[in-house]
């Protein structure tokens, strides 16, 4: 039998919002994020969405240039802890 350790709390990243604040952003997703992020035709959408709750309204009012470095940092945070990219299951991976 194999024994199985759970984290207390989400791994996440910090993000500077315009000097004013700090949020930690979740590098994974509970199991409702991803039950939601799995039912939309619009991943795109869904990745804002998912960003939307934990920094707010910034998320529409950020340029292409911030909100491109924020998903980059995100998705190279994720690898840093081995989990899959957008759209791959975890079974791909191994």
């Amino acid at each position: 039998m194999a024994d199985v350790k759970l984290r207390a709390k989400r791994p996440t990243m910090t993000v500077d919002v315009g000097g004013e604040r700090e949020v930690e952003v979740p590098l994974t997703f509970t199991r409702a994020e991803f039950e939601a992020f799995g039912k939309v035709e619009d991943r795109e959408a869904a990745m804002f969405d998912f960003f939307r709750t934990y920094l707010g309204d910034v998320v529409d009012e950020i340029g292409d240039d911030d909100l491109g470095a924020l998903v980059s940092a995100w998705s190279d945070a994720r690898k840093r802890i081995s989990e899959p990219q957008l759209g791959e299951s975890s079974a791909s991976q191994q």
